[in-house]
């Protein structure tokens, strides 16, 4: 069994509906039709690097230790939390000691990437994609013969439209 999880960070799930409702959304219309679909409900705080690091652990940011995307080293210094500071085992990790392939686009504070059984391509608070922020190192050289900006949303049209999931089709 295959299992796609998409989600839409910060989203307005009434926006979507009416959105799909009026048309100007056929793909989600699609998705909904023929996927399990539905809102979820977030975190406290309410905030990205809370949110999906609970997604990725199952955990609240009190278990996983993510509330934002830095973390104070001092009184008047920060640094940017990444994937290293994920206090947790995550998704990736419990599909990997079952034997099941992983693969990750974009999903915030996945830098830097998981030495996985698939393919990790880092999310924030990362803008640019370079060969440290991809796993398995070959898929650098994959994208970088696409051609196209490395900054995130063309890039990963682009690996869906041409590489990764070039076998999904949605009209």
């Amino acid at each position: 069994m295959t299992v796609y999880v998409f989600g839409i960070d910060g989203a307005s799930p009434k926006l979507i509906e009416e959105y799909i409702e009026e048309g100007v959304l056929p793909n989600f219309e699609k998705l909904r039709q023929e996927s399990a679909y539905g809102d979820l409900e977030t975190v406290f705080p309410p905030i990205t690097p809370c949110a999906w690091t609970s997604f990725l652990t199952g955990k609240q940011p009190g278990k996983h230790g993510i509330y934002d995307f830095s973390v104070r080293k001092n009184q008047e210094d920060f640094d940017i939390v990444t994937s290293a500071d994920v206090g947790s085992d995550t998704i990736y990790d419990l599909m990997n000691r079952h034997n099941k392939k992983v693969g990750s686009l974009g999903i915030p504070l996945t830098y830097p990437p998981k030495e996985v059984d698939g393919y990790m391509v880092s999310g924030l608070p990362i803008d640019k994609i370079d060969e440290d922020k991809v796993y398995p190192s070959k898929l650098w050289s994959d994208i970088q013969e696409m051609e196209v900006s490395q900054s995130m949303p063309p890039l990963l049209q682009e690996i869906m439209r041409k590489s990764i999931f070039s076998h999904i089709t949605i009209r």
